[in-house]
């Protein structure tokens, strides 16, 4: 009964609609399943792990997914693995998330 009072609980945050999961082929030939799935600048599927989490690509063509993402001084895309996770860029120009 707890688990689904929990699916219940979650279905009224996130949409049921959005829990469909999609599988993608990237340019190299191998697939990618799982939420807001992209192709990368290097021809890579990349897909996030959870309904809520998004996928970007950063200037050095590289996909990456999670949360509060970011793109850093060097080009590189970084993502917090978690909802509270924030990304920032560092002094020296890199993204940190924490």
């Amino acid at each position: 009964m707890k688990r689904f009072i929990a699916l219940m609980s979650l279905s009224a945050v996130i949409p049921v609609s959005a829990w469909a999961r999609d599988c993608i082929v990237g340019g190299d030939g191998h697939a990618a399943c799982g939420y807001n799935c992209i192709v990368d600048g290097r021809g890579r599927a990349v897909c996030a792990w959870r309904p809520d989490a998004h996928c970007i690509v950063g200037g050095n063509g590289n996909g990456v997914c999670g949360f509060n993402c970011i793109v850093d001084g060097h080009g590189n895309a970084v993502c917090g693995s978690c909802p509270e996770e924030h990304c920032i860029v560092d002094g020296r120009g890199f993204g940190v998330c924490g």
